[in-house]
């Protein structure tokens, strides 16, 4: 600093609560779940956001939602490739 004295950073991280029943009353847990996993946000926002759902699991079981809206947000189509197991492709990857 101007004055002499001297900072010293020391990186540490806080750890805070997180999820859609932290604001919520326990009677309502799932009230603040996106309804349709963000997909108006993604289209109010020209895909600047992005979809926020997850798939069900242990972890999320009491608050996921299955959304019927049409903005919900969808999985990936997978694509099929074909590609030749030669030496050279097996090299490349």
């Amino acid at each position: 600093l101007p004055n002499g004295e001297w900072l010293v950073w020391s990186p540490s991280i806080l750890l805070e609560d997180n999820g859609p029943s932290i604001n919520a009353p326990a009677n309502d847990i799932a009230s603040a779940t996106l309804e349709d996993g963000g997909g108006a946000a993604v289209i109010l926002t020209n895909e600047k956001l992005k979809c926020a759902n997850v798939p069900r699991t242990f972890v999320n079981e009491d608050t996921c939602v299955l959304s019927t809206l049409s903005t919900a947000c969808k999985a990936s189509e997978l694509l099929s490739v074909d590609v030749e197991m030669s030496t050279e492709n097996v090299k490349k990857f």
